[in-house]
């Protein structure tokens, strides 16, 4: 034979496997198509989730699960239903095939309440030994501790549930449509996290309701004892009086008085105080007065006294003026600036405070202070000359 029908028959022969192999993946992507049951055609609808869980109900019955056993049998059915449903929605599932998933999720829920309750109470006995502080957040670790056990169970639940109800060869379930994901994350991201989201939000507002009182008095007692403003002054006065006779000056007194002030400035918690929560702007607003002085002490101190023939000190005299270093002090110590000060210490004091407690809240709460300037101060001061 020679080469050129050598090279006639190598061509040929090369156009004729490229063909064979065509045709082979040809058929095989008609048989797929023609092959696939429609049954496991499933295309995913969208679907909102809406447990119809009554926070409130649930906190009672999380707060003592012996005392309402029956209940948290109820409350474990109605989550994981709830959540086999929402796949089931998302699937587009039958009548049939929803009456199935109800029946397949009996067979499981026996054992799986007890293993529910037993889990919980483990974890909240190990919370409770541990647990020594004055804020009330056993709402909030009861519904950590459920979210704990529902993120075991709950994968497991739902791929087993749904791909008993459904044919799935090879276990696998061929699917169509977009963000398609698979019944456990269906389960756990569109309907447990959202689920306890919702729940943890519910739960930290109330304990923190219900530790209202108690954030109160142990900030009433940070606020009296830090967030106060210390002025400490000196003046003096210098004065010479007279005493009379028929007119005339026949003696007279010379006297110099000093005193040291030392006021306090801060907030009388009497007249207003309260803690509050705006849910709708995400803030916990503690209300206060308007600084004002706490206490004045003034000590004066006479440190010259010259006395002439007669004695022309005069006691009414003097007090007077020492009432007029005192008004001199509140001018010049009583100021804005001062009452600034006091504000900002009093910022400073709640927000270390309470600051810590704000983790506990869903979202970014902030604390903000409200002072009711309607008690600023309006006297009229006398002025004296130094």
């Amino acid at each position: 034979m020679n080469k050129e029908a050598i090279l006639t028959i190598a061509k040929y022969g090369i156009f004729a496997l490229a063909g064979f192999i065509v045709l082979i993946f040809l058929r095989n992507k008609l048989f797929n198509i023609n092959t696939v049951p429609k049954e496991l055609q499933i295309t995913y609808l969208p679907a909102e989730f809406k447990p119809d869980i009554n926070e409130e109900e649930a906190f009672m019955i999380l707060s003592n699960p012996y005392r309402y056993a029956t209940e948290f049998e109820d409350l474990v059915k109605q989550i994981n239903l709830s959540l086999l449903t929402h796949v089931a929605n998302r699937m587009n599932l039958n009548d049939q095939q929803r009456l199935s998933i109800a029946e397949e999720y009996a067979k499981h829920h026996q054992y799986l309440k007890d293993l529910y309750f037993d889990d919980f109470v483990k974890l909240q006995e190990n919370k409770n030994t541990t647990q020594d502080q004055w804020y009330a957040n056993q709402n909030k670790d009861m519904i950590d501790a459920l979210n704990e056990i529902t993120s075991k169970y709950t994968c497991f639940l739902t791929s087993h549930v749904i791909s008993s109800v459904l044919p799935n060869p090879e276990g696998k379930l061929l699917v169509s449509g977009k963000k398609v994901q698979t019944p456990c994350g269906l389960a756990i991201t569109e309907g447990l996290r959202p689920m306890m989201q919702r729940l943890e939000e519910a739960a930290a507002i109330d304990d923190f309701s219900r530790s209202r009182s108690m954030l109160m008095e142990k900030s009433e007692q940070y606020i009296a004892e830090l967030a106060t403003v210390k002025i400490t002054e000196k003046k003096g006065i210098n004065k010479q009086l007279f005493t009379k006779l028929f007119g005339f000056n026949i003696s007279s007194t010379e006297i110099e008085i000093t005193a040291l002030s030392v006021m306090k400035v801060g907030f009388d918690l009497d007249k207003r105080f309260n803690i509050k929560m705006n849910q709708a702007q995400k803030e916990i607003i503690v209300e206060l007065p308007a600084p004002t002085i706490l206490s004045h002490d003034v000590s004066p101190r006479i440190d010259k006294l010259d006395i002439g023939i007669i004695e022309g000190l005069d006691n009414i005299e003097l007090n007077e003026n020492i009432s007029k270093l005192r008004s001199a002090f509140i001018e010049s110590s009583y100021t804005e600036d001062v009452r600034l000060m006091a504000k900002e210490k009093a910022n400073e004091t709640i927000r270390n405070f309470i600051a810590p407690l704000l983790s506990t809240l869903p979202g970014d709460y902030k604390v903000v202070l409200a002072f009711d300037e309607s008690e600023s101060r309006n006297k009229s001061t006398e002025s004296i000359d130094f």
